[in-house]
């Protein structure tokens, strides 16, 4: 709390609203001295978006939120307080939520002329799966067989956004749709979409269902033009990887994980 009190003094911010707080952040809306809507964003030690602000400066509002202000842990956010991406998947229309987030993607994945930024690495990421070693657990070393296979035979890497889900996709009221909360790593770009197969979580009914993760997949690869199965591999290795990590629902990770495995490909793999 000291921290924002500390930097809306020093930024010249006015809050409007009460603070609220994430797993991984404290957030406070803000009025800027322009009078502009913005969120005022603090990171707590050891989140997993720490390299959120240099990302979203590279991604320079195209397809992001736009950052107007960062340090160290503190990021000035542009105001956006539309709805959420999920909101279309509950409306019934989950195929035009996933044509909307296709084209989200396709703008974050634009070249940029400047470097990326130092990010992490899908190596490093995957590294709690890559250790596991429950010989009993079927499904997790599938998992590990199949994460260890995708690192190695990737021959393309983007800077990612890391967190594509329906949630961390919101709209503006002038420029449309905008991811937010970037973790910030690097690596083989279909593993930008892994995360969307889980979600929208609280919509269990729909997202628990081998066609619906057909028909991501189907979408997804046409709009993108990636490939289908390493598409479906990655969501499964995502799904297992999730499940592993503390925090979250595991029984849904574990559930999307079986779920997803239906839909590999039998033979061939990738």
């Amino acid at each position: 709390m000291r921290d924002l009190l500390d930097h809306c003094e020093r930024w010249n911010l006015h809050p409007i609203a009460e603070c609220f707080e994430t797993h991984s952040s404290i957030l406070q809306q803000v009025r800027t001295a322009d009078g502009e809507l913005a969120f005022l964003k603090i990171s707590k030690p050891g989140s997993d978006e720490e390299r959120s602000g240099s990302l979203l400066e590279w991604f320079d509002g195209r397809g992001s939120v736009k950052l107007l202000r960062h340090e160290g842990e503190a990021l000035l956010l542009e105001g956006v307080d539309g709805m959420p991406l999920s909101t279309i998947v509950d409306g019934g229309n989950d195929c035009e939520a996933t044509e909307i987030l296709c084209e989200v993607v396709s703008q974050l994945h634009e070249a940029r002329t400047a470097p990326p930024p130092q990010l992490v690495t899908l190596e490093r990421w995957f590294r709690p799966l890559l250790e596991f070693d429950d010989l009993d657990n079927a499904l997790g070393m599938a998992a590990v067989k199949l994460a260890k296979h995708l690192i190695s035979t990737t021959d393309v890497t983007k800077p990612l956004h890391g967190d594509i889900h329906h949630d961390n996709i919101l709209h503006h009221s002038e420029r449309g749709w905008l991811a937010i909360d970037p973790k910030g790593l690097i690596g083989d770009p279909h593993y930008e979409f892994a995360n969307t197969f889980l979600n929208p979580m609280d919509q269990s009914e729909t997202v628990r269902d081998v066609t619906r993760v057909n028909m991501l997949a189907d979408i997804i690869a046409e709009r993108i033009s990636l490939n289908r199965d390493r598409l479906l591999a990655f969501a499964f290795c995502h799904a297992v990887l999730s499940a592993l990590w503390s925090g979250g629902d595991r029984d849904h990770s574990w559930a999307m994980a079986e779920i997803i495995q239906q839909a590999l490909p039998k033979q061939g793999m990738l």
